[in-house]
């Protein structure tokens, strides 16, 4: 089960096969004639196709839907990429300019047969975003890449969302903020219950007369019978609201995230972060993830010895964080952005993506214990003036939103960033010996060997007063390559560099942290950019392959998170 959801709406599923057009650098005048020749799955990509794999460009999805009633109907597509238009009847009723990012809108409907059209364009020359571009470290896939549904509303006003925030670990007191759409300021009564059925028969609400203002109505109340979700009893409670003759059932669980000068503290107790960087990413499906998949993944991540996974470098499929929910797995979740330079971030246009990606995940995931960061715009030129108001806006409007968790952004610009007074959590990624200089005569372990203690020296004069992890360190080696005297790209070679770099990590009072990258091999440069630093078109930092084969560094991995 999927949270939340609409126990009384009608849901029309339009998954399946569709009839598909392939356009290539043609972007297609009138989509009403377009002679389709292909079938297309959705979700799915079609650059990983036979007809089409490692292509970019336009294809165009096409089918028949009819529904049995008529009126307002709410249009939602978990993600496409890179950019996508969407289309009922003719008419445009979705677009977006941010891959991964939930699509939706409201679109009224009459009974009977109508026609969906997607419109995706998947090349980087052509597509207005400017959050993804083609030095972007992983591949930007071409298709619809999740579910496309159509619920229907109610008449009147409605709810929109529920969110769920802890007051108190202590007591169960919870913050409950009801969202609406179509109500006016006032006082309305609402009816919640606490972990009852979440269907059917059996249920025994409480009703409160609550003021919505600004569409937004809130009360505190105590959890009955309350457990606190944590890492090792992931506990979780559920919600139901009832408001103008239908409700929302949402999940959540009770926990604290906060930091005390260089801990960070889940439920007031330290916690040491161990984990890796996970992307949505499989040979064969690309982002297409089906719960399998999903689940085997975490549980990968379990056999190692992490509790953390970071989510990038985009909004990841809500199931993931279902299952790290229920898994007791902590998360970072990050929106849309890679490497972007300072032309980006004076750019107003950039702003306005970035901010509604961000916006789009805050709204979509706010009652995931499991998420404990907020992040955005990886490894963008943070060191630059021009990132100051753009990471002030993005930062504040994350904090209005949510101000539950911690907030952060993972920086390459240890030495000069002019943005880390205003995060919770001091992020740095780092390549030492790996990505950057190495000079001649010199052994890669030494910029290793040294690169920790200059960490720790420099974050203890500089910040001193909040948490530092390591957000992305590691390096590449080809499964099954093997060689004696440990050259780069072998297994071996990627052991050392990997023992050398997270070991005194490990043993630091300083750092609070660290996400290997990454678990597993990701495509990335096919035939495009630095095409030398990227065999076979894929990023090889991988614990395991891209089939999800562990190589001797899991193992390693494995001992070293396992003996903490």
């Amino acid at each position: 089960m999927e949270f939340p959801f609409f126990p009384e709406a009608t849901v029309e599923n339009l998954d399946g096969l569709w009839n598909f057009k392939w356009l290539g650098n043609d972007f297609p005048e009138n989509i009403n004639a377009i002679a389709y020749d292909e079938k297309g799955a959705v979700p799915g990509v079609f650059d990983t196709t036979p007809l089409h794999f490692n292509e970019k460009g336009v294809g165009v999805y096409q089918r028949e839907f009819s529904i049995a009633e008529g009126g307002s109907y709410e249009f939602y597509c978990g993600g496409a990429g890179l950019v996508a238009k969407f289309y009922i009847d003719g008419k445009l009723v979705a677009e977006s300019f941010s891959a991964y990012s939930p699509i939706k809108s409201i679109v009224a409907l009459e009974a009977g047969v109508h026609v969906i059209v997607a419109v995706v364009d998947s090349r980087f020359e052509s597509q207005p975003s400017t959050l993804f571009h083609t030095w972007a470290d992983f591949w930007g896939y071409g298709g619809i890449y999740r579910s496309v549904t159509l619920r229907k509303l109610p008449l009147g006003g409605r709810i929109a969302r529920a969110a769920v925030f802890t007051k108190s670990i202590e007591t169960g007191t919870v913050e409950i903020e009801i969202a609406t759409e179509g109500v006016v300021d006032g006082t309305y009564s609402f009816e919640l219950e606490f972990d009852g059925p979440t269907a059917g028969e059996g249920a025994t609400p409480k009703a409160y007369s609550l003021e919505v203002v600004d569409g937004k109505a809130r009360l505190e109340l105590q959890v009955p019978d309350f457990k606190v979700w944590s890492l090792e009893s992931p506990a979780l409670h559920i919600l139901r609201v009832w408001f103008n003759g239908h409700s929302i059932v949402t999940r959540f669980g009770i926990r604290t995230i906060t930091t005390d000068k260089q801990k960070i503290l889940l439920n007031g107790e330290p916690v040491f972060l161990k984990g890796v960087n996970k992307h949505e990413a499989h040979p064969e499906l690309g982002p297409v993830q089906n719960s399998q998949l999903l689940l085997d993944d975490l549980l990968w991540a379990k056999k190692l010895g992490c509790n953390f996974i970071r989510c990038v470098h985009y909004t990841h499929d809500p199931r993931v964080f279902d299952f790290c929910d229920e898994l007791g797995i902590l998360v970072w979740e990050e929106s849309l952005g890679w490497g972007n330079p300072p032309d980006d971030l004076a750019n107003e246009k950039v702003l306005a993506e970035a901010l509604a990606a961000t916006k789009e995940m805050v709204w979509r995931d706010i009652n995931h214990p499991s998420i404990i960061m907020w992040a955005f715009m990886n490894e963008a030129d943070t060191g630059a003036k021009e990132a100051i108001p753009f990471y002030t806006t993005l930062i504040s409007t994350i904090r209005e939103m949510d101000s539950s968790r911690l907030v952060t952004y993972a920086s390459n610009h240890a030495e000069n960033d002019k943005c880390f007074d205003l995060i919770d959590v001091i992020s740095v990624n780092r390549y030492p010996g790996w990505c950057g200089p190495c000079a001649g005569g010199v052994n890669y372990l030494d910029f290793v060997k040294k690169d920790i203690p200059y960490l720790e020296k420099m974050f203890t004069e500089k910040f001193a007063d909040k948490p530092l992890i390591m957000s992305e360190t590691g390096t590449c080696g080809i499964f099954g390559t093997h060689d004696y005297g440990h050259a780069q790209w072998t297994e071996e070679f990627q052991c050392d560099f990997l023992e050398a770099m997270i070991t005194p990590i490990l043993n630091s009072p300083r750092f609070s942290g660290i996400a290997i990258w990454q678990f597993f091999d990701s495509k990335s440069y096919v035939n495009q950019g630095q095409i030398r630093c990227k065999p076979f078109g894929t990023n090889l930092a991988g614990l395991l392959d891209a089939y999800r084969r562990p190589k001797k560094s899991f193992y390693l991995i494995q001992k070293l998170y396992t003996k903490q």
